[in-house]
């Protein structure tokens, strides 16, 4: 604590130039030149060429490692073998950059596991080697991290701070162990496979031969298990009867006649794992390893997957304590109703700034079932300081998902502190899953249009924010909520349990949609942080009320499915070529269409007076059917569903995901997974699972196109269920939280009150004065 109060004490009272930032607890150790291991390189596509094939490489995505604005960080987590830890190490980058950037003062630290190992400058590209002390990697999650700091050569205005960027290439960037091949000691080393140069890791599942819809649910589910042991964030997954090829894993269902069947080794049991019946088989020369989960006869099968399941909840991650943070990061800190959590614990560094424009963010995760509306506010408590004389246009700006929520000056004559300020963060800008608090500071002065080379070279600190500040959330109201696809990305798909499972269509088995279905449960899972089970289909069953995940082309998936998601289809597709129903007499089919259509409903009582019943209908109707179907009865009460809005892709959609709440059923919902063509599909649903991609789905539907721009569709109605045991603070923050959405509700309620007691008050008062004449 009192090294963060002394940052910002020297911004205060000093005003000194800006130095290196090191996390809480760093440690240094002696860093050879930058000129000891910086080799020139004329692009990160020319350092790939001499890539050696030891490197084990970072396996973030190029948006993690690309950094704008004129400072930046990230620390990414490093799996480790205990193998690994015993060779020398050696920490390779391949970096490239805006040629706008100002060599002289713009430079890149590196810290491993909160060490400093090295530090260069900035502003061409390079290739960077460095290696690493005995005894600073350990088994398990490690921590690297970056901070850059970045000017402008000539330029100092904060449009200027836009053109500032520099890259790490993930497919030539990671650590050199000097091993050729990676050689996995159990089931708690699988997170190695993950280091493939930013590309999404490819899992496949290997069907038996001529299996049915039961073997390649049970053969999913094995899938989720191993990408939950791994942590792969956004692994994609496939389906064939053979071994895939190049780097990734193979997940094997089977007996052993199946196994033999589709040419891969027997394997009785393996001493890598503890599971009966599952064997982990080391990676190949390419990359590949191969899970196998054999028994000696099919019905003993779907126990074995379930072994491996249960593995999930008795395995937890091991490594650093930067290096745990570093993996906690990722999918962001978890927090819950009361909780509090300072910026460092969700992954922030305190920073001193001397630049001008700063942005900073931090992630954290929120209860599938929280519920986002404006009943109540989440708070940040500031630590901060900035410097005097900055221009009247400076302020700090914070955004929760994009949105402002809270802001404050910071144009003074005088330099000032911030000590525990509350800025206030409204629950409506939330939601359900990962969100994103972010920071940006305009730091403009008026002598920044002169833009003196001297003064840049030592530039004074101008803003500081310590990672003291606190988060704190208020009582979140909890109850299930339909249709909400950010619910759903948070692990909510899964709402009743593991009695039914989940029913998941794929129309004809199409191997693009069995992928795309389990890239998409598999990502649920991970935030779920349990598998779940799996009932595939290929059509629509009779008496179906369970939770639908349904991925298929738009012209084979059912349409009355696509309609009741709201699902307009694609310009150019024929009534003739879209799906049709298959009869289902009394199934989900049936029900959607009598809710659609509906034989008479409880207003038909005031048919004998027409005109009566119509101008009580355009008054009431509107606000009566919005609140009826938040709890699921509309259709009881007029006989249909509102209409939503529609879900139109456009020509450059690649893939939608939908959600619409069931028809006669208060907690499940039909989730549709769509593209054109089914390469269209598949290629989709790998995008669609990105760390960048996934937590930006929300609303009713989430669009993708081609260029990875994500749109989304609103939620016109809702509906509510049960989620948590009943309790009356909860309904009350509930009902607050639903007029919060629905104002036109609310007005009418209050006026309908205003009304009641108007005639009430003139009943009681009406005699009154009377009786004395």
């Amino acid at each position: 604590m009192v090294s963060k109060m002394r940052i910002l004490s020297g911004l205060l009272l000093s005003g000194a130039a800006l130095a290196p930032c090191l996390p809480a607890g760093a440690q240094t150790v002696p860093v050879a030149p930058a000129s000891a291991f910086a080799v020139a390189s004329p692009s990160p596509a020319a350092a790939n060429a001499t890539v050696a094939p030891t490197l084990r490489r970072f396996g973030d995505s190029q948006a993690a490692l690309t950094f704008s604005g004129e400072m930046a960080d990230a620390s990414l987590p490093f799996f480790v073998t205990a193998e690994e830890t015993s060779r020398p190490a050696r920490l390779v980058l391949a970096l490239t950059g805006a040629v706008s950037i100002a060599p002289e003062t713009s430079n890149i630290q590196v810290f491993v596991n909160d060490v400093a190992v090295t530090s260069t400058r900035l502003g061409s590209d390079a290739r960077l080697a460095v290696d690493l002390p005995p005894g600073l990697l350990q088994p398990g999650y490690n921590a690297v991290r970056f901070a850059l700091t970045q000017h402008h050569r000539v330029d100092c205005s904060i449009n200027a701070t836009y053109e500032l960027w520099s890259r790490i290439d993930p497919a030539a960037s990671g650590i050199d162990f000097g091993l050729g091949v990676t050689r996995l000691a159990g089931l708690g080393e699988l997170p190695a496979l993950g280091r493939n140069g930013g590309e999404p890791l490819l899992v496949r599942g290997i069907l038996p031969p001529n299996a049915g819809p039961d073997a390649i649910g049970t053969v999913m589910e094995a899938v989720q298990a191993a990408i939950l042991l791994g942590g792969f964030n956004g692994a994609a997954v496939e389906f064939g009867e053979g071994p895939g090829t190049g780097p990734g894993l193979d997940v094997a269902v089977g007996t052993p006649a199946d196994l033999a069947a589709a040419g891969l080794p027997v394997v009785a049991a393996s001493p890598n794992t503890t599971v009966p019946g599952v064997a982990l088989l080391q990676p190949a020369p390419s990359g590949r390893a191969l899970l196998a989960v054999s028994s000696a006869t099919a019905s003993e099968l779907s126990r074995t997957v379930s072994l491996l399941a249960a593995e999930v909840s008795e395995t937890s991650a091991a490594g650093t304590p930067a290096g745990l943070r570093a993996h906690d990061e990722q999918n962001g800190h978890a927090l819950g109703a009361g909780r509090a959590a300072s910026l460092a614990e969700l992954g922030f560094v305190s920073k001193e700034f001397a630049g001008r424009f700063f942005r900073d963010e931090v992630a954290f995760t929120l209860p599938a079932d929280f519920y986002a509306a404006d009943y109540a506010d989440a708070s940040l408590v500031l630590d901060a300081a900035y410097a005097a004389g900055l221009g009247s246009q400076a302020r700090l700006l914070v955004r929760a998902n994009g949105r402002e929520v809270s802001s404050l000056s910071l144009s003074s004559a005088r330099a000032g502190r911030i000590s525990r300020q509350a800025l206030r963060i409204p629950l409506g800008a939330l939601k359900p899953g990962r969100n994103i608090l972010s920071f940006e500071a305009n730091l403009a002065r008026d002598s920044d249009a002169v833009c003196d080379p001297a003064a840049e070279a030592s530039p004074a600190v101008r803003f500081a924010l310590s990672d003291t500040s606190v988060l704190k959330m208020p009582y979140l109201a909890r109850i299930g909520h339909l249709p909400d696809v950010a619910a759903f990305a948070g692990g909510g798909q899964h709402r009743g349990g593991d009695r039914d499972g989940l029913t998941v269509l794929v129309p004809g088995l199409d191997p693009a949609g069995l992928g795309a279905a389990a890239s998409v449960l598999s990502r649920t899972a991970l935030a779920d942080g349990r598998t779940h089970k799996v009932r595939l289909v290929s059509a629509l069953p009779v008496g179906e009320t369970g939770d639908v995940l349904a991925a298929g082309t738009y012209a084979s998936l059912p349409v009355s499915l696509t309609q009741a998601v709201r699902l307009d289809p694609v310009e150019g597709a024929s009534a003739a070529t879209l799906g049709e129903d298959a009869p289902a007499e009394g199934g989900i089919l049936s029900i959607a269409a009598n809710a659609a259509t509906g034989p008479s409903n409880l207003l038909a009582a005031f048919s004998d007076t027409a005109d009566l019943k119509d101008e009580f209908l355009a008054f009431v109707e509107p606000a009566a059917r919005s609140f009826l179907d938040a709890f699921g009865w509309s259709s009881e009460v007029f006989g249909d569903e509102p209409a939503g809005a529609a879900v139109k892709p456009g020509a450059d959609t690649l893939v939608t995901l939908a959600q619409a709440p069931m028809a006669g059923s208060a907690s499940t919902a039909w989730t549709v997974i769509a593209a054109r063509t089914s390469e269209e599909l598949e290629q989709g649903a790998r995008s669609l699972v990105q760390p960048d991609v996934w937590p930006r789905i929300e609303g009713a539907a989430t669009l993708l196109s081609r260029d990875g721009t994500v749109s989304t569709v609103a939620a016109q109605g809702e509906r509510l269920f049960q989620t948590q045991p009943f309790s009356i603070q909860n309904s009350r923050y509930i009902l607050a939280g639903w007029f919060s959405r629905h104002t036109e509700n609310y007005l009418f309620v209050v006026m309908l009150l205003g009304l009641l007691l108007a005639a009430t008050t003139r009943f009681f008062l009406r005699g009154i004065g009377k009786g004395g004449k």
